[in-house]
């Protein structure tokens, strides 16, 4: 299947694994957000990760960080 880029269609991810309370590891999310997309038709411009970072707050999850200032539409 061939991808088309159009603004209906791109998204990015955000993949975080905190150390013993999530089921799927980083590795295991992006395969899963992958399928998504291939299934759906979107195609996956960039991908921000946290590994071991807890969810309860936003401090020292820099890729959380990185994703919120991301502008690929500019």
């Amino acid at each position: 299947m061939e991808e088309t880029r159009s603004e209906n269609n791109l998204v990015v991810a955000y993949l975080r694994h905190s150390s013993g309370d999530q089921d799927l590891s980083c590795l295991q999310q992006e395969a899963e957000i992958r399928a998504a997309c291939t299934e759906r038709g979107w195609v996956l411009t960039r991908i921000f990760q946290d590994e071991a970072r807890p969810g309860s707050t936003t401090a020292g999850r820099d890729g959380f960080q990185e994703m919120a200032k991301y502008r690929d539409w500019e």
